[in-house]
């Protein structure tokens, strides 16, 4: 059975207290832990910069696409033209559907976009 103290060669372990046998370990556990840590410090070093050569722009430094409000087509359009772009949209939804423009109406309708 292997043991933390039967670790040491039979010359260093004869020579060695228990004491000093515990501190050994100990430094060495630390100097384990320390050389972890900073391994894994140069790992995330690495990778932030990584991060920033070839990561996406961040939401904040992008410029914002606003969507245009919209803005009901009584307020856009008036009278004639008004119902002139009714009687087109309801032609268009019953050429699609190839229903009777009587068996639908149409209720409201926004402008798109623009592009």
């Amino acid at each position: 059975m292997i043991t933390v103290l039967s670790l040491f060669p039979e010359e260093i372990s004869s020579s060695m207290n228990l004491s000093e046998k515990l501190a050994s370990i100990f430094n060495t556990a630390i100097i384990g832990f320390l050389v972890v840590i900073v391994v894994m410090a140069i790992i995330w070093a690495i990778l932030e910069i990584f991060g920033r050569i070839f990561g996406k722009e961040k939401a904040e430094d992008a410029p914002e696409a606003k969507e245009a409000p919209a803005v009901p087509a009584a307020e856009e359009e008036s009278g004639a033209a008004e119902e002139e772009l009714v009687a087109v949209i309801t032609a268009a939804v019953a050429a699609a559907s190839e229903k009777p423009a009587s068996s639908f109406r149409v209720v409201s309708f926004r402008r798109a976009g623009r592009s």
